[in-house]
Order: C-alpha cells, then sequence, then structure tokens
C-alpha cells in the first residue's frame, strides 16, 4: 500500500478497513523528505502519525514493524542518528503504549542491506521474538538495553553539589517530596515546589520534614 504525499486520515483509515492487514511493515520512517505542507515537519513523522491514526480509526487489529534507517547509535562507530529517524523511535514508542494491540516493533537498518542483512531482518519479523526494538548492524541483531555508562578515568568524581534555589516538578507527590527532602539536606537555599494540583497542605508537610526544616511560603 503506497501513501499519497496528502493522503487524509479518514482516507487511509477507509482503505485499511476495507481490506485489513495480518500485520505492517512501515516503510514511512525511511523517507528524510519534509511534509509537503508543513517544512519543518518530517514526512517520516507526519507518515507514522497517521499510519497509527488510520488503523485505529479504522478498528485492525495488525502489529505495525516500523522501519528507520540509523535512527539509533547502536555502536561506537554508527553515524549520529539522523533527526527524524530518532523522532520516528519516539513516535512510534508512544503509538504502542497507546495502542499495544497494533505494536509489533522497531528495526533500525544500516546503510547497506545485503543478503545476510536481508535474511536476518526476514527472520525478526517472522520469528515472533519478545525483542521488539533492535538495530540490525553487520555483527547482526543488537536488542535496546539501558546500562550504565564508565565514568572515564580523568572524570570528577567529587559529585554534584546543588545551591540556592531548585525548582522541582511534581514537588507534592512522593516522588518529588524525596527530591526535595534530598535537595535540602544538601544545602539547596530555597525550594520552589511546583504541583499541577496545587497541593498546598501537602507542600506545607515537605517542608516541615526536610532536614534541616524548610520555611513555607
Amino acid at each position: 500500500m503506497v501513501l499519497g504525499p496528502r493522503e487524509s486520515r479518514s482516507a487511509l483509515a477507509t482503505r485499511l478497513a476495507a481490506d485489513p492487514p495480518g500485520g505492517v511493515v512501515s516503510l514511512l520512517g525511511l523517507s528524510g523528505a519534509a511534509h509537503p505542507d508543513h517544512e519543518v515537519l518530517p514526512s517520516a513523522v507526519a507518515g507514522t502519525v497517521l499510519l497509527a491514526q488510520a488503523l485505529s480509526d479504522g478498528a485492525v487489529r495488525a502489529p505495525v514493524w516500523t522501519l528507520t534507517r540509523n535512527g539509533v547509535s547502536a555502536t561506537a562507530t554508527d553515524p549520529v542518528a539522523p533527526t527524524h529517524a530518532a523522532q520516528v523511535w519516539a513516535v512510534a514508542r508512544v503509538a504502542g503504549l497507546e495502542h499495544p494491540e497494533a505494536w509489533g516493533g522497531l528495526l533500525d537498518l544500516p546503510d547497506r542491506l545485503d543478503d545476510r542483512a536481508a535474511a536476518r531482518f526476514a527472520a525478526v519479523l517472522s520469528a515472533g521474538e519478545d525483542e521488539d526494538q533492535l538495530a540490525l548492524r553487520d555483527a547482526g541483531l543488537l536488542a535496546r538495553r539501558l546500562v550504565r555508562a564508565p565514568v572515564p578515568r580523568d572524570a570528577v568524581t567529587a559529585g554534584w553539589q546543588p545551591r540556592d534555589t531548585a525548582l522541582v516538578t511534581g514537588g507534592t507527590g512522593g516522588l518529588g517530596g524525596q527530591v526535595a527532602r534530598w535537595l535540602a539536606a544538601r544545602g539547596v537555599r530555597h525550594l520552589v515546589l511546583v504541583s499541577r494540583r496545587g497541593r498546598r497542605r501537602r507542600a506545607q508537610t515537605v517542608c516541615a520534614t526536610t532536614s534541616p526544616p524548610s520555611a513555607y511560603r
């Protein structure tokens, strides 16, 4: 299925609902062009959002695998990720959280897709692996992981010393209160606790339980 440059959400939803796919491999994230009507908006991002909306509108429950090229820096030799590809990763992850029935995964491709890489690509789509955020590189398939970065040998390890005024968003919640107490114990002179709910009594409690106790104003 090919999307027109100005295809509407309703038109795409109608097309998808008329012949519902069992799965979707989206090449929209590979485009580096700008949207024809909004030059600062990458067409890859706009198309990815449009696809997610249309699948939801058409009640199509099909897993979507979104492809990008160099959208993540998976190895030390990878180039810096192009902006549009990195944005597609962010948008696709959010779409997957909001519509898990349409989540397949994200697969980042290398610059050159040879026969070996193509075979690995096909294996990802057919294997039904638990891994759903992958980068295909010469060394093989790399899965997304959160790891501790090594500390450089010449790094200054004295730690961060907060001072003056600290702004804590969500400052009256459980986690925000803990952060406020931690800051007060390390020398912050003024705490500004911001909350959507304006919980004044909770803010007073947080200030009273800091060490040393903070004056509430």
